[in-house]
């Protein structure tokens, strides 16, 4: 039995629904180009590509760190002393928006 008699006879068994939404993907199928074609002429592409290959293998792996540590980790740090800006300056009050 050849794929097109397959699917010939998996179709005759759906219900009427069914059968809508498999004509709609067919539909979609067939309006959708099978394949694109990236053209590389100058080899642009892929010296991009080697070139974020080289960078990504220059990163460095860092292990991560434990949960059971992290609290740990935490107490280590120094306090944040900076002032940071009030990003809310300017804003409505919360209760005062009306939508």
């Amino acid at each position: 039995m050849t794929i097109r008699e397959t699917a010939i006879a998996k179709l005759q068994q759906l219900p009427a629904p069914l059968l809508e939404q498999v004509s709609g993907f067919i539909d979609f199928l067939t309006r959708q180009p099978h394949s694109t074609v990236i053209s590389d002429s100058q080899g642009e592409l892929t010296e991009a590509w080697a070139q974020w290959f080289e960078t990504v293998d220059r990163l460095e792996v860092i292990e991560p760190i434990p949960p059971s540590s992290l609290l740990s980790l935490l107490t280590t740090l120094q306090d944040i002393t900076d002032n940071f800006p009030d990003i809310d300056e300017g804003l409505l009050p919360l209760d005062d928006i009306a939508l």
